[in-house]
């Protein structure tokens, strides 16, 4: 990640140290590898092309780091190519620090249709946002019981304000998910209609 990224209007380095933030928040003594790897979890997008990125974070920071910051762009991949929403619990770090960029995510967005003039149309330049709330209680779903009891409250309290935007403005939108209901979804994670994987030259609206 260099100087000049932007996600959602404001800085990705930004968006990153909440992630971390979050982290500290809710975990006790979180390992610094994990923090190190919540700030350079979108690595895999903004990283120069030419340079190999395994190597590079397993030789300065340790190959727990790798395995997180590679766990969560499998996330975005898989759900970028139609892939269920099934959420590994295996590596908890991942877990963690996926479940912490969602609720950064989720409380940029939330905030500011808070503070938008015209919600419908705020909104309305979030439908894939919208339309993706399932996917967002499904992994809550799976992934609660194996967070901070404080962490998973958090997260599910930012699901449901979506799920009530969802209903709201979105007139096909799915209804707010039972738990343990699981769907197919597509993420995009760049510009409009630009998936996870694929480099953008413009401002990254942030989906989770």
């Amino acid at each position: 990640m260099v100087r000049g990224h932007v996600i959602d209007h404001a800085p990705a380095l930004a968006h990153a140290v909440k992630v971390a933030a979050v982290l500290a928040r809710h975990l006790p003594d979180p390992p610094p590898q994990l923090l190190a790897a919540a700030q350079l979890h979108d690595a895999p997008e903004y990283a120069p092309t030419g340079i190999d990125l395994d190597t590079l974070l397993t030789t300065r920071l340790g190959p727990a780091v790798t395995t997180v910051v590679r766990g969560m762009q499998h996330e975005h991949e898989a759900l970028a190519a139609s892939a269920t929403t099934d959420q590994s619990t295996a590596d908890r770090w991942t877990l963690h620090a996926s479940t912490a960029d969602k609720i950064v995510s989720f409380r940029s967005i939330l905030g500011r249709a808070e503070r938008a003039t015209d919600a419908a149309n705020y909104w309305a330049t979030r439908t894939a946002f919208l339309h993706r709330v399932d996917h967002f209680r499904a992994f809550h779903t799976t992934a609660s019981a194996h967070l901070p009891e404080r962490m998973s409250t958090n997260l599910a309290r930012l699901v449901t304000a979506a799920e009530h935007a969802a209903a709201t403005f979105t007139s096909n939108a799915p209804p707010p998910s039972t738990p343990g209901a699981h769907t197919t979804v597509k993420v995009t994670r760049c510009c409009p209609q630009t998936p996870a994987f694929v480099r953008c030259a413009g401002p990254r609206q942030i989906l989770f």
